[in-house]
C-alpha cells in the first residue's frame, strides 16, 4: 500500500511537473506571438508614415525657380573671423594634444632607459662586490700559507 501510495504521489508529482511546463511553453509560444504581432503593427506604422511623407515631398509645390541658380552672398566677416577663432582653437589643441602625447612617450622612454642603466649598474655593482670578495678570499688564503709556511719554517728551525 505504501509502496502504491508513494509511486502514485511520484506519478502525480511528474504529470503536475509535465503541465506546469506545457504551461510555461504555452505563455512563452502566446507572448512571442503578441510581441511579433506588435513588431509587425510598428512596422506598418512606421512604413505608412515614411508613404505619407514621401507623398508630401513630391506632391509640394515647386518654389521660385529664380531661386535655383547660386545668388551671390555678401561676405559676413564676423561669421568668417568666428569660424578662424574655432578653427585656430580646434588646431591649438590638437598641437597641444600631440604635444602632451609625445611628452608622455619620451617620459616612458626615458623611465624605461633608466631601468635598464639602473639594472645594468646594480650588475656592475655586484660583479664588483663578487671580485673583492673574491680577491679577499684570495688574499686570506694567501695569508693563511704564509702563516703555515713561517710556522713550517721556525718548525724546522727549532728541530735542527
Amino acid at each position: 500500500k505504501a509502496e502504491a501510495a508513494k509511486a502514485r504521489e511520484v506519478e502525480e508529482a511528474a504529470a503536475r511537473q509535465e503541465r506546469e511546463y506545457l504551461r510555461k511553453k504555452a505563455d512563452a509560444r502566446r507572448l512571442q506571438h503578441e510581441m511579433n504581432e506588435s513588431l509587425n503593427l510598428q512596422a506598418a506604422a512606421n512604413a505608412r508614415r515614411r508613404d505619407m511623407e514621401r507623398t508630401a515631398k513630391l506632391s509640394e509645390p515647386i518654389g521660385d525657380p529664380s531661386g535655383v541658380h547660386p545668388v551671390e552672398r555678401r561676405r559676413d566677416y564676423a561669421t568668417e573671423n568666428e569660424a578662424k577663432a574655432v578653427l585656430r582653437r580646434q588646431l591649438a589643441a590638437q598641437v597641444e594634444s600631440k604635444k602632451r602625447h609625445e611628452k608622455k612617450r619620451r617620459g616612458r622612454e626615458i623611465r624605461q632607459d633608466r631601468f635598464f642603466l639602473d639594472g645594468v649598474l646594480e650588475q656592475q655593482k655586484a660583479e664588483r662586490r663578487d671580485k673583492v670578495a673574491r680577491k679577499e678570499a684570495a688574499l686570506h688564503e694567501l695569508h693563511g700559507e704564509w702563516k703555515r709556511q713561517e710556522e713550517l719554517t721556525r718548525v724546522l728551525k727549532n728541530t735542527r
